[in-house]
């Protein structure tokens, strides 16, 4: 992302957010993709940071209930991959 910081400046959405993130995410406050922040919290999947993404991005807001969003990261720690991850950020990298 710091190679690409000066074209970041006309892809990004919100560029001061995007460097805000991007400072986090190098400090190791935040990751750039994590659970649902509006799920409940559970103490049956494992502990990671706190996501500037999430899977949830996608998913319309009548169906973003905390059932659901517990579930959704629930499959997310289950099924964890490197390439899921990839696909959430390629998809949402605008508003990174």
């Amino acid at each position: 992302m710091l190679l690409t910081l000066p074209a970041q400046l006309l892809i990004q959405r919100r560029f001061l957010r995007f460097l805000s993130n991007l400072a986090a995410v190098a400090l190791g406050r935040y990751s750039w993709v994590g659970y649902c922040p509006d799920g409940e919290p559970s103490s049956d999947l494992p502990k990671i940071r706190p996501g500037v993404l999430h899977p949830a991005a996608e998913l319309p807001e009548s169906l973003r209930h905390p059932g659901a969003i517990h579930r959704l990261n629930f499959l997310y720690a289950k099924d964890y991959s490197v390439d899921m991850d990839w696909r959430i950020l390629v998809s949402r990298f605008r508003e990174l």
